[in-house]
């Protein structure tokens, strides 16, 4: 019974260790939703492009760089902006980069 406790108790406590983990690895779920509303802000008022038209597509995580990769999509007129968002504490504005190559045409 005492073993049978003592498993239980430390797979309970072993919960938070692996979400941390995952977490400082691939990145959280409020920072891939802030990182796509970041991304289509930004080509939104650089390329004065209509927020109906910009689509994201799921960001993953870079670890070493400590950012979001991710790639917003004109639905209208076919092209694809890759982009990396820094994310920053509350207050500050992230830092948005984009590829050198921008815009693709979309693949069909």
């Amino acid at each position: 019974m005492a073993k049978r406790a003592l498993t239980y108790a430390l797979l309970i406590m072993s919960i938070p260790v692996v979400v941390g983990g995952c977490t400082e690895f691939f990145g959280t779920i409020s920072g891939r939703i802030q990182t796509n509303q970041d991304a289509i802000a930004y080509i939104h008022e650089k390329y004065k492009i209509p927020l109906e038209d910009l689509k994201a597509d799921m960001p993953s995580f870079r670890y070493g760089m400590n950012r979001y990769f991710t790639r917003v999509h004109d639905v209208k007129n076919k092209k694809v902006y890759e982009l990396t968002v820094r994310p920053m504490p509350d207050n500050y504005v992230p830092v948005v980069e984009e590829s050198p190559y921008n815009p693709n045409e979309a693949a069909n």
